[in-house]
C-alpha cells in the first residue's frame, strides 16, 4: 500500500465538523474550517478564550464535557487535537468503523487527511505538503510562495476568472481560439505591472488585452 496522501480540494460549506479538544490547536482548525462555511461543533470541557469568542459570535457550537463514543459517527469530517492518548484513540477508532474521515492532529499514522502549508491569494490556494514527513520544510516553501505571490495576485486571480468567462461568451465553440486568448493572458508580465508606478497599471493592462481580442 501507498503510504501518501491525494492533494485534493474539499467543499466543506454547510458539512457537520467535529472538533474534539479547546486548545491552541483546535482553534486554529475551527479556523480554517469555519473560513470555508462548515458547521462546527466543538467537545471539550474547557476551552480557550479564541474559541469561546467564535461561540459567541455564532461561529462555532461548543459542548463542554468530555468526548463521548461513537458520537463522531455523526459527523462528516472530524479532528481530534487532545492531548489525551486515551481520548484521540478512541476517537479516531470511533471514525474508523463509521469511515467517517479523521485528522489527529500531529499523527499521521492517525490521519485519513492531514492540513497542507497554504498561502492563499482570494481563489487562488497553493498547497504545500511532505505528507506530514517534514513540516519544517512545508513552512519554508510557503514562505518562498508568499514572497512571490504577494496580495497583488488576488486581482490577477479574478482578473483571470472574467477573462475566462468572457472569451468562453465571445467563442464558445472554438476551443483553438480559447486556448491561444489564455496564452495571451499567461504571457502577460504581470509583477511587471505590479511595480509601476500607476496605481491602475494592472486594470490598464487588461483593458488592452480585452480590446485585443
Amino acid at each position: 500500500m501507498v503510504d501518501s496522501y491525494l492533494p485534493v480540494s474539499l467543499r466543506l460549506a454547510g458539512r457537520k465538523c467535529l472538533i474534539v479538544g479547546g486548545g491552541a490547536i483546535a482553534y486554529r482548525k475551527a479556523k480554517a474550517l469555519v473560513a470555508k462555511g462548515a458547521e462546527i461543533t466543538i467537545i471539550a470541557p474547557e476551552n480557550n478564550a479564541g474559541l469561546q469568542q467564535m461561540a459567541d459570535a455564532e461561529m462555532v457550537r461548543i459542548v463542554h464535557r468530555p468526548y463521548q463514543s461513537p458520537e463522531a459517527a455523526d459527523y462528516g469530517l472530524v479532528i481530534s487535537a487532545t492531548d489525551d492518548e486515551a481520548v484521540n484513540q478512541t476517537v479516531y477508532e470511533d471514525c474508523t468503523k463509521a469511515r467517517v474521515p479523521v485528522n489527529v492532529v500531529d499523527d499521521p499514522a492517525r490521519c485519513d487527511f492531514i492540513f497542507p502549508a497554504v498561502v492563499n491569494r482570494g481563489s487562488l490556494s497553493l498547497a504545500i505538503s511532505t505528507d506530514g514527513r517534514a513540516p519544517f520544510l512545508t513552512a519554508f516553501i510557503r514562505r518562498m510562495l508568499e514572497t512571490g505571490f504577494g496580495p497583488q495576485w488576488e486581482l490577477v486571480t479574478n482578473l483571470a476568472e472574467a477573462y475566462r468567462a468572457e472569451v468562453r461568451r465571445r467563442f464558445p465553440d472554438d476551443l483553438k481560439r480559447q486556448q491561444q486568448c489564455y496564452r495571451k493572458f499567461l504571457d502577460i508580465d504581470w509583477s511587471a505591472n505590479f511595480r509601476s508606478t500607476e496605481p491602475t497599471a494592472v486594470e490598464d493592462t487588461y483593458s488592452q488585452l480585452l480590446e485585443s481580442l
